[in-house]
């Protein structure tokens, strides 16, 4: 079950995730990812499709979707800002938002990324120290669960 489980998160996850970084993720979307890991997981195990979806993520330490794609989005937040030319892009789509008082697109990347970070616009620096000190808390607590599943097992 572990290599099985280990196949999943090296292969599978990365191929079903792919793109949703540079995209706005839809309200659906998330629910057609853990749909078809749900499917994946439980054919390659040999379960039956009525198997509980959520206690068997807990059993195989992986971790929900919503969690990989959020750390996934602030990643690619992380990565923009080391892109000297894309940090001024973006800073400028943002005061240029500021200036003329109009929303952001609410379609648009650095709309998600505020919203992944419950806050108001910014600067791609604000964005990416909020989304390093985030994307730390989240991996804490997937450890912590994970460790506690791990306990109670």
């Amino acid at each position: 079950m572990e290599i099985k489980s280990q196949l999943y998160k090296t292969y599978c996850r990365p191929i079903l995730t792919y793109g949703c970084e540079a995209t706005k993720i839809s309200r659906t979307l998330p629910r057609k990812i853990k749909s078809t890991e749900s499917t994946i997981i439980k054919k390659s195990l040999g379960l039956s499709k009525r198997s509980i979806t959520t206690y068997l993520l807990h059993a195989l330490n992986i971790a929900p979707t919503e969690d990989t794609l959020k750390l996934r989005k602030l990643a690619f937040a992380k990565r923009l800002e080391n892109n000297v030319l894309t940090r001024k892009l973006v800073n400028k789509i943002i005061e240029e938002s500021e200036i003329s008082r109009k929303e952001l697109n609410k379609n648009s990347l650095i709309a998600e990324f505020n919203e992944l970070l419950d806050d108001e616009p910014r600067s791609i620096e604000e964005i990416n120290e909020k989304a390093a000190l985030e994307m730390l808390k989240r991996k804490k607590k997937i450890k912590d669960e994970q460790k506690n599943g791990i306990a109670e097992s």
